[in-house]
């Protein structure tokens, strides 16, 4: 931690506090993904696995299933990892922009992330928490007003929560309507003179 700048060390102490208040529901080891976050922090000081890294995407070329799930992972979140590179780097040299575009599919002037991005991303079963400087009103737990703390279990109940209302609600409509249909019909049987 000794290396961070102070704003660094802020969003790290940020952090975690946060997941010393984590319900024992979530694993000894949260999968945390922080783009461009310290890497050696997230191991070391908050004792989480990473969810996603360009560094470590370099264990790819030993194994094809890691290749393909970082891939995956990459397609996920690349519209944050541009995000967070976006202000350096088109003063990086062409050829660092060029292979970050190459890598993350995208060219740097691509759209900001949305929150379909972060709801896909929160998706993902094995994601715990995100921690993103983008601020998503009403869907974040923490923040420092640097960056934003997205509890990804929190959010998949939340969705689940507004699906089972979505349904439950077109049900009383299906069941109501089913019932004025009945209605109609039975006073359409009752009410023919003749065979």
């Amino acid at each position: 931690m000794e290396l961070l700048g102070i704003d660094e060390a802020a969003d790290l102490r940020l952090v975690k506090s946060y997941l010393s208040q984590l319900a024992p529901s979530h694993d000894d080891s949260p999968v945390l993904y922080w783009p461009c976050g310290p890497l050696d922090s997230i191991w070391l000081d908050l004792r989480c696995n990473s969810y996603y890294s360009i560094a470590q995407t370099a264990g790819n070329m030993f194994n094809r299933e890691t290749a393909v799930e970082g891939y995956r992972r990459m397609r996920l979140v690349r519209d944050f990892e541009l995000d967070v590179r976006r202000p350096w780097l088109p003063r990086c040299q062409e050829i660092i922009r060029r292979d970050t575009e190459r890598l993350l599919g995208k060219p740097i002037e691509s759209e900001p992330p949305t929150l379909d991005t972060l709801l896909r991303v929160c998706q993902d079963e094995p994601v715990d928490l995100l921690v993103l400087p983008t601020r998503f009103d009403g869907w974040y737990s923490a923040t420092n007003g640097r960056v934003f703390i997205y509890d990804a279990h929190a959010i998949r109940a939340r969705l689940d929560s507004e699906a089972s209302s979505t349904v439950a609600s077109s049900r009383d409509v299906d069941s109501t309507a089913n019932s004025a249909f009945a209605c109609a019909a039975h006073s359409d049987s009752t009410d023919r003179i003749g065979p």
